[in-house]
Order: C-alpha cells, then structure tokens, then sequence
C-alpha cells in the first residue's frame, strides 16, 4: 500500500494523530513527505539539518547498543554531557525532540546503573529551566 494512502488512512480514523514513516534520511531535508514529523535514528547516522526548522524527534541510546544487553547491567553507559550537550539542547534548538532509549532488563526493569544515569541527566546543569519547569507541570 502507498504510503500517501497509508497517511490519509490514518488522519481519517485519527486526524490528530502524528504519523512518522522512520524514513527522514531518504527524503530532502526541507519536506514532510507522508508524516507530520521526521525522524531521525542517530545511532544509525541519521543526523538533524542543521538549519532544520520542521518538526522531528531524534532516537539515540544510552546504552553501547540499541536494545537490552546482560554486559548492560554493569557497562558503561554514553556520559550525561555527550546526551545533554551535544544531543538535547541542540537537537531542541532545532524543533527536535530527543528519543533516549533506555531499555529495560530482561524483567522488564531499568537496571540501577541506568537509573542512576537518567538521575543524572535530570541534573545536568545544561537543561534550561525552562524545560524542567514545562515537564514539572504537563
């Protein structure tokens, strides 16, 4: 099926639901083609325009690898300044959300070492107040 018939299918059924094909690197950066928003696997190498002024989200992880991995358990993880500094504030700048995979353990749990890391990044002196504030009362 057509993707163009696949999107007018869903805002049909949905006309406020946002749909994304996972497909922005295929695409010229100045269009949504299909979708309400792009996306962008960083992890795969899909990088944000830097110019980008469309609505997108952006995935990387902050494990080694994309799913969960036992070595996670007690791994390294991607430090907090690598995902606020240089993913986060810029990525916002650019009407990009940031997707942070965090994945869970094999019950289904965050691993300590992981929670640990996202406190952490809660804390990160990078984070605009604005933004802690806005998350604070949604």
């Amino acid at each position: 099926m057509p993707f163009a018939q696949i999107y007018r299918h869903i805002k049909s059924m949905q006309p406020d639901c946002l749909v994304s094909d996972l497909n922005a690197s295929q695409f010229p950066a100045g269009g949504l083609y299909y979708s309400d928003l792009k996306a962008f696997e960083q992890n795969a190498g899909q990088r944000v325009p830097q110019q980008s002024d469309l609505p997108a989200f952006s995935c990387v992880t902050i494990t080694p690898e994309w799913f969960w991995k036992q070595k996670d358990m007690n791994g390294p993880l991607k430090p907090v300044s690598d995902r606020v500094d240089e993913w986060l504030v810029p990525l916002n700048r650019r009407h990009c959300n940031l997707i942070l995979n965090a994945p869970p353990t094999r019950e289904g749990r965050l691993a300590p070492n992981v929670v640990e890391r996202l406190k952490k990044l809660g804390r990160h002196g990078s984070i605009p107040d604005q933004w802690i504030r806005s998350a604070n009362t949604s």
